[in-house]
């Protein structure tokens, strides 16, 4: 799952980023609008050619063979005695992904760096998605919990693709010196 996430994460960020881009030409001053759309078009780009070069990572011999080992390993057949006790081990999984979450909130202060906001929203989705695995087993306070944790990553991933947009638009900036281009980018981050 890491790999490919990491695989696609640049592909994801810069999907955000034109599709915000996108929307947000139309606050652009009228002579910008083009030059929004043309830099949109550039970032389109860019992400076609991660996306390839993603797609061509994840077909790997190598990773593909392990994504078929998993898969034999998941369509084995167990015995009851073979499996985890989901009442026991249940429990335990939870609040470890809480402690770790838990322990990664108790850092975030006002001048917290974006990083540590970023870690607190894998750690949320961790525990997230730990809990929603017992759910059915658990019943309505463990639903009520996964809700208020999807709202919780829901306003750290819009903070994450903010600071992830101003970068990509900061390194953006770096790269072009057309004053109407500048204005643009500044406008967007702005």
């Amino acid at each position: 799952a890491k790999r490919t996430g990491g695989a696609f994460g640049s592909v994801r960020d810069l999907d955000v980023l034109s599709e915000r881009l996108l929307r947000d030409a139309q606050y652009l001053p009228e002579q910008l609008r083009q030059t929004g759309r043309s830099l949109v078009d550039k970032l389109e780009r860019k992400r076609a050619g991660l996306h390839k070069k993603a797609v061509r990572k994840l077909r790997r011999r190598d990773r593909l063979t392990a994504c078929a080992a998993m898969q034999r390993w998941l369509d084995t057949p167990r015995s009851g005695d073979d499996g985890p006790d989901v009442f026991t081990d249940a429990p335990r999984l939870i609040w470890k992904a809480a402690e770790a979450m838990f322990q990664a909130g108790r850092r975030i202060r006002p001048d917290s760096p974006d990083e540590h906001l970023h870690e607190l929203r894998i750690l949320g989705k961790r525990l997230r998605y730990t809990t929603e695995a017992f759910a059915e087993v658990y019943g309505h306070d463990l639903s009520r919990f996964i809700e208020r944790a999807v709202h919780m990553q829901e306003i750290l991933g819009a903070f994450q693709d903010s600071s992830i947009g101003v970068e990509r638009l900061l390194k953006l900036a770096k790269q072009h010196e057309d004053r109407a281009e500048l204005l643009c980018i500044g406008a967007w981050i702005a």
